[in-house]
């Protein structure tokens, strides 16, 4: 698959797309066309695979999966402007609205980042996805694998969001039912993170775990 990875100069879409390379096209997309290229450039010599960089609407024009992995602050504007050329696209969200406050990271979204993102991409197949995975370990799954719940109103876009992860090394798709589970998702992240810090844990991460054993 063709995959574009908005705000891929950061360091879970640059962890997601050296990842992806290696059974997928990926494009990383950024604000700063130089910035996109560099980050490729570095990338694809570092792992021997070809990595294109260039602008957000650019990459997401070329794709036919679009990740979109930048910060919740400033994520209207980046959205409204691709929104014409992610049309008829899927659309996967890995944005989670955190601040931290008065010592503890907070929710801050009424609803969820991916249903904020769906409202404005009204042509697009917007799902959500990556939230609970630490950028850190996105290379390094093959011996620890990490359990990833997926949001979808669409089977279609559930399929082909399941589909790219799936191509990953040790990342197992769960699906979490309709878009507005996003938010249920995306505060997992921000329960993480407060644990990570109030307990000196590293990189936690959820595992999916039936009683059958599977």
């Amino acid at each position: 698959m063709r995959v574009a990875i908005v705000g891929g100069t950061g360091k879970l879409g640059s962890a997601l797309a050296l990842a992806l390379s290696k059974n997928n096209d990926v494009i990383i997309g950024s604000r700063s066309r130089e910035k996109a290229e560099l980050t490729a450039d570095r990338l694809s010599a570092s792992s021997g695979r070809r990595i294109l960089g260039t602008a957000n609407r650019d990459a997401c024009s070329s794709s036919e999966i679009a990740i979109i992995s930048i910060p919740y602050t400033g994520m209207e504007s980046v959205i409204s402007d691709l929104a014409d050329v992610l049309r008829g696209k899927t659309v996967i969200s890995s944005v989670v609205p955190v601040e931290k406050r008065d010592g503890y990271f907070r929710y801050v979204s009424g609803t969820s980042a991916a249903e904020e993102i769906a409202s404005r991409l009204r042509g697009a197949s917007v799902c959500s996805a990556f939230h609970t995975v630490p950028y850190t370990l996105v290379n390094r799954t093959r011996n620890m694998p990490i359990d990833v719940p997926i949001a979808s109103d669409s089977p279609d876009s559930y399929k082909t969001a399941s589909m790219l992860i799936s191509s990953l090394d040790g990342m197992r798709p769960f699906y979490s039912g309709p878009l507005f589970t996003s938010r249920y998702i995306e505060s997992i992240t921000v329960l993480l993170l407060n644990i990570s810090k109030l307990n000196s844990l590293k990189n936690p991460f959820i595992r999916i775990v039936s009683a059958d054993g599977r």
